[in-house]
């Protein structure tokens, strides 16, 4: 879909306001925006550069990339325009660049159905946070002290500059009660967004996703915003979800990394 589509757009926007709203510095680049805080310099979505247009250049994208995040151990550079990222993607793999594809879909159609949300419940940060260290836990990068503390204060700074966050989650109702599984809605500005969809791997497969994102999607309808949307792995299954639920692909960017070694 071409970065012109009016939902895509709006989704961008909404998505790089966030950006700006935890960044510690924000550095336009003319051809694309730098989003920076060196306060967490483990933690790749809060140090970042993004290009919104097609006009740009492989070798000057790296070079740019390689300027502004000197210093840390990571590259990453965010292309939104889709005939862009295409055109890109064999001179960043071959430079050694990896990436990911991300769908940006847009809530349109009824869900195919309503089930779970009587077990979910609503709530704060505060209320999800010891399943998102969990989470973290986890993940190949999430053992170590330091990456797991940058990340878990990544999550708190978000929350903090939201504008207007709501967690929902289900919790162990065979166990201790703690929560196993969770999603964040954001809104703003008539937008809205549902993100962070989580279930903790030994509660994987008994409908807890679906369960949250169809309460987070009520109580976003309830909102009556211009748009809902969602993002998603372009790769991965939970996009099917996603299109049961009402959601329809309006755009894709792609997400070029250039990792450390060890990770």
């Amino acid at each position: 879909m071409p970065a012109t589509t009016t939902d895509y757009a709006r989704a961008l926007a909404f998505e790089r306001e966030g950006q700006a709203a935890v960044a510690a510095r924000v550095e336009d680049l003319g051809w694309g925006r730098a989003y920076l805080q060196p306060a967490l310099p483990l933690v790749y979505d809060q140090n970042l550069l993004w290009a919104p247009g097609d006009a740009l250049d492989a070798e000057t994208a790296m070079a740019e990339t390689d300027r502004v995040l000197a210093g840390l151990a990571h590259r990453r550079l965010i292309v939104d325009d889709e005939s862009a990222w295409r055109e890109l993607t064999r001179s960043f793999a071959r430079a050694g660049w990896v990436y990911e594809t991300e769908v940006v879909m847009a809530h349109r159609r009824p869900p195919d159905r309503v089930a779970g949300v009587e077990a979910v419940g609503e709530g704060t940060l505060g209320d999800i946070l010891p399943a998102v260290e969990a989470y973290v836990c986890g993940q190949r990068w999430g053992h170590q002290a330091e990456p797991r503390r940058q990340l878990l204060e990544h999550h708190r700074r978000f929350s903090a500059a939201a504008g207007s966050e709501r967690c929902f989650f289900v919790r162990d109702g065979a166990g201790d009660g703690r929560v196993i599984a969770y999603c964040k809605l954001w809104h703003r500005h008539g937008v809205a967004q549902i993100e962070d969809v989580v279930v903790l791997s030994a509660a994987r497969g008994r409908g807890h996703g679906r369960a949250v994102v169809t309460a987070a999607l009520l109580a976003a309808q309830a909102l009556e915003p211009e748009l809902l949307f969602i993002v998603a792995d372009d790769q991965d299954w939970p996009k099917e979800l996603y299109a049961r639920l009402g959601f329809d692909p309006v755009g894709r960017l792609r997400i070029f990394d250039r990792r450390p070694a060890a990770t």
